[in-house]
């Protein structure tokens, strides 16, 4: 049995949702978005770890938007495997409805006697749940993100050596005692050894003699360091060490330390859970915190691997949310009134084809899309380069905003703008100012037509393409009054235009010679303010990188055309647009 959906209504960051999860599900957004209430709210009906009074309401529960008195959360469950899942159905099975699905609701009041109501089956049907009785029969097992990882790893280390001491057979156990019988007489050894050593009995003299001085009841208190003390069990001094050319040394380093943590803290709930015999559901935070990204990877997939139930993950990595199918992201996000949305009610065939039309796009690099705020996309790699250095030089610091700028190599942004709209991430378009001919012989502006699409796609009012029928490509732009009147239009709605592409304009925005003089310092071979164009286009991201490595200073665009594409994700990753 899996959760297949979540109704909130009113609580915290979500006003009114429906969530649709799959089995193995990835929740993605930006911080304070609320994936961590959404699994908050999962754990007020499912997790037994919280008590009563853990999940009474609290002021900050109820939505600030909707200034209502209650919030509600109602998860279904389906999926029902009759061979897995036989110990539900013998506690709860009243309560499933005909075709095996599975209610919960969670109901929380503000100034009320009662605080909270929890029902199980039809809310119609008021069946009282509030002592959570069902929680014998199915649990939500919940692993935050700011996870203490040294105290865990040292009671961990503890629960995992007495289960299995627990479980030891007579043989085991009198070999053990053997064992242990030899050890205690190696202890005494190496610890009559270690008071001899000069430097161990002078420390050990120094605080006695300190002690001395405090009390007279420490006179007769002999201090000594020891490898083990006799009286302490054996397991009690065992530490966890990594062995590097025959030496023990300590293991460190949050990231070991962190996958240690996972491989115990999964062995420990499956080993409860296949005890307990109940159903359980994994909601993890952040699994790749401290991780290398090839680690995070490997360390997800030995989670999926060890856990045969249903898991939610949030992340912030893209290595971990290449690992999801594509039907199994939850993207949350805020709208332009600052509400938290759930981009197409979750896990969906919408996100999921939009997605696959990504095809060989969805990589690393450009899976960082999925965690901006604002995507600024371009042709080519050379006007990512630039527009980054761009950011840097003039102060308008894309990185606080969370703005991405992606190169779609190419022309073809189509497929980035539907996986772009279908998660809710705004995004700023600009393009070269292209002209081709049609096989009609006419000539068309391209690059206004490809914006020009991009904007009918969100409009019932659609625009037609611009065309001219004169064989002279050297009309004069500044005069055509219905190329203006659409361009104006194109950059309201965040899509912008070259005055003729990325190069040009740069060399006409250039009166002082800037690209010229920085170029000609870098090449043996001199080259003319004509060639300027001719040298940017060649071997393009190479050579852009090459001027901005020589430090190159950008300070001849400020204010102009160029930048207004930057300043407009600005503005709205600032909600002011």
């Amino acid at each position: 049995m899996k959760i297949s959906q979540v109704s909130i209504e009113n609580y915290r960051n979500f006003e009114n949702e429906t969530i649709y999860f799959n089995n193995k599900t990835l929740i993605i957004g930006p911080n304070d978005v609320g994936k961590s209430n959404l699994l908050r709210a999962l754990r007020l009906l499912l997790d037994k770890s919280l008590s009563q009074v853990d999940i009474e309401p609290e002021e900050k529960d109820f939505n600030i938007y909707s200034n209502s008195d209650f919030f509600k959360i109602e998860i279904q469950f389906d999926d029902y495997d009759q061979t897995k899942d036989e110990h539900l159905m013998a506690i709860l099975g009243k309560y499933f409805s005909i075709d095996n699905k599975l209610k919960l609701t969670y109901i929380g009041y503000r100034n009320q006697e009662e605080s909270f109501k929890i029902y199980i089956g039809d809310i119609e049907d008021e069946n009282d749940a509030t002592s959570r009785f069902y929680l014998k029969a199915i649990n939500l097992v919940y692993l935050d993100s700011t996870r203490s990882l040294n105290t865990y790893l040292k009671k961990g280390k503890d629960r995992l050596i007495r289960r299995f001491k627990e479980n030891r057979n007579d043989e085991q156990i009198l070999s053990d005692n053997e064992k242990n019988e030899q050890i205690s007489n190696k202890r005494n050894e190496i610890n009559s050894l270690i008071d001899s050593i000069s430097y161990v009995s002078d420390s050990t003299n120094i605080i006695k003699q300190h002690l001395e001085d405090i009390s007279i009841h420490n006179i007769n208190n002999d201090i000594k360091f020891n490898v083990i003390n006799e009286d302490v069990n054996l397991e009690k001094n065992l530490e966890l060490v990594s062995t590097l050319n025959g030496k023990n040394i300590e293991i460190g380093g949050d990231g070991r330390n962190n996958q240690i943590y996972l491989t115990m803290w999964m062995e420990e709930i499956k080993y409860i859970d296949d005890l307990n015999s109940q159903t359980t559901f994994f909601a993890i935070e952040e699994p790749e915190a401290h991780l290398h990204p090839t680690l995070q990877t490997m360390t997800l997939r030995k989670i999926i691997d060890m856990l045969d139930n249903q898991i939610i993950v949030t992340t912030h990595s893209q290595q971990i949310a290449l690992e999801f199918e594509p039907n199994s992201i939850i993207r949350i996000y805020y709208n332009n009134q600052l509400k938290t949305k759930v981009a197409k009610n979750g896990c969906s065939k919408e996100v999921a084809d939009s997605i696959v039309k990504l095809a060989y796009r969805n990589n690393i690099i450009n899976a960082e899309m999925f965690f901006a705020d604002v995507v600024f996309l371009v042709e080519g790699v050379s006007e990512k380069i630039l527009y980054k250095e761009i950011s840097k030089q003039l102060n308008l610091n894309i990185e606080k905003y969370n703005i991405i700028v992606l190169s779609v190599d190419g022309v073809g942004f189509d497929v980035y703008t539907e996986i772009l709209d279908v998660l809710g991430i705004p995004y700023v378009i600009r393009t070269d100012n292209d002209i081709i001919k049609k096989r009609n012989k006419k000539f068309y502006y391209s690059g206004i037509l490809r914006l020009t699409k991009i904007y009918n796609k969100h409009t019932d009012k659609k625009l037609k393409d611009i065309l001219f029928d004169k064989v002279d490509k050297t009309l004069n732009i500044d005069e055509n009054k219905d190329f203006n009147e659409r361009k104006k239009l194109l950059e309201d709605n965040n899509l912008y235009l070259s005055d003729i592409d990325l190069e040009n304009d740069l060399k006409n925005l250039d009166s002082k010679d800037v690209l010229l003089n920085t170029i000609n310092e870098l090449e043996e071979e001199k080259i003319t303010k004509n060639e300027v164009v001719e040298y940017l286009k060649e071997a393009k991201g190479t050579n852009m990188y090459k001027i901005i490595n020589h430090g190159i200073d950008f300070n001849f665009i400020r204010d102009s055309k160029i930048i207004e594409p930057l300043e407009k994700c600005i503005k709205l990753a600032s909600g002011r647009d």
